[in-house]
């Protein structure tokens, strides 16, 4: 297609042409002032923004490269490929990892159109890209996320209660260190007491380690119970 504007002409196959050799030869930027004149006349062209996008991001222009991806996606969504959605948004998660946005569509998806377990897997992996002291809020955010799928999954749970207590959120952390020690069984209940007297090392909770840790066999857990607390 051509056209022209103000003396200016439009050629969409030299630019895409030109677009694709730049980006071969490793000339990013180049190739996306390129695709940016396709995307000026064609803002919803789904392609186009699913190949701008990782230039974007590999040129540490983040917020554009959010932007061409969701649009990539949402543009897939619409049309119905949503396996190709997924892959748009784990490409994104890779190369813009921090974005805790991203991390939560892509389990958002995998939630609807595959297996819970995959979407709460996706968001601890996000999750492990947040381990700095800065980072903390994020991580809690995504941890939260988890629990709106799998309330009591142990090693979200445990994760969460730590780094509750750590950002002075400790009535919640201690709520939440309860709550668990009532919904699990096992070998597993003695890590779930040692935290709650860490936490808070009153003599109650010293007792319920204790009593806990000395058993020779720790109680069975109840049918089902393993598979929903596993981490």
């Amino acid at each position: 297609m051509a056209g022209s504007s103000r003396g200016v002409v439009y050629d969409r196959a030299r630019l895409l042409k030109a677009a694709s050799r730049a980006h071969e030869r490793q000339q990013k930027r180049k190739a996306i002032a390129l695709y940016r004149q396709v995307l000026s006349m064609e803002p919803d062209n789904t392609a186009l923004h699913a190949r701008v996008a990782p230039l974007l991001a590999r040129t540490r222009q983040r917020f554009d490269a959010l932007l061409s991806f969701q649009e990539a996606a949402n543009g897939m969504l619409r049309e119905g490929r949503t396996a190709e959605a997924i892959g748009i948004y784990r490409e994104a998660a890779t190369l813009l990892p921090h974005e805790t946005d991203l991390w939560a569509s892509l389990a958002r998806l995998m939630r609807q159109h595959r297996n819970p377990a995959e979407s709460i897997e996706t968001l601890l992996e996000g999750r492990r890209h947040f381990r700095r002291r800065r980072r903390r809020p994020e991580a809690i955010w995504l941890l939260r996320q988890v629990r709106l799928i799998e309330p009591w999954h142990r090693e979200t749970v445990l994760d969460l209660c730590r780094l509750l207590w750590r950002t002075r959120q400790r009535d919640e952390a201690l709520a939440l260190v309860a709550g668990l020690r009532a919904h699990t069984r096992g070998t597993a209940l003695r890590r779930v007491c040692w935290l709650q007297f860490r936490l808070s090392p009153t003599p109650r909770n010293l007792w319920r380690w204790l009593r806990v840790a000395l058993r020779r066999d720790a109680s069975p857990a109840k049918p089902g119970a393993s598979a929903r607390s596993r981490a």
